[in-house]
């Protein structure tokens, strides 16, 4: 059990786990939709992203999409923003890359969500380890995040 799914048990929030087979690589949202036979669009997945004179934050974009730093950076009160190196995001989170999950964080950080995340009445993130998909409203992990949602995609 990860500590997003005890956090989500805890608050009684309503979630449904997905379990795939995973694989090498580095597109896990990608990769989370196609065998889930889900529309990537609805798969966010979560980034970990140094802010420059900031706290690192969370993004939160679609699998089928790629996070617009600028619009990330101004978001943040920034000017620049830049991935975390893999390493760094793992220390930071408590999660391995590819499972990374914005909730049950090691340490807790501001989350940004791209818009279209409105436009789902459920979404699938990680759980906390590769190979498992959470199914949550999108309305409750706006919600127990605390997202800005914002656009922040290309």
């Amino acid at each position: 059990m990860t500590p997003a799914i005890k956090i989500l048990e805890a608050s009684g929030c309503r979630f449904t786990l997905h379990l795939y087979a995973t694989s090498h690589g580095s597109r896990y949202g990608v990769s989370a939709a196609e065998k889930l036979a889900l529309d990537p669009a609805q798969v966010f997945k979560t980034l970990v992203v140094a802010v420059v004179g900031q706290q690192p934050v969370i993004a939160l974009i679609p699998a089928s999409k790629q996070l617009h730093m600028k619009h990330l950076a101004r978001c943040a009160g920034s000017k620049k923003a830049m991935l975390m190196p893999g390493s760094e995001a793992e220390k930071l989170t408590g999660y391995l890359v590819g499972g990374i999950c914005p909730i049950g964080l090691r340490k807790p950080l501001r989350v940004y969500a791209d818009r279209s995340v409105t436009q789902f009445g459920n979404v699938f993130i990680s759980g906390g380890k590769r190979g498992l998909e959470l199914e949550i409203s999108s309305k409750d992990l706006v919600s127990i995040t605390n997202a800005i949602v914002s656009e922040i995609v290309d």
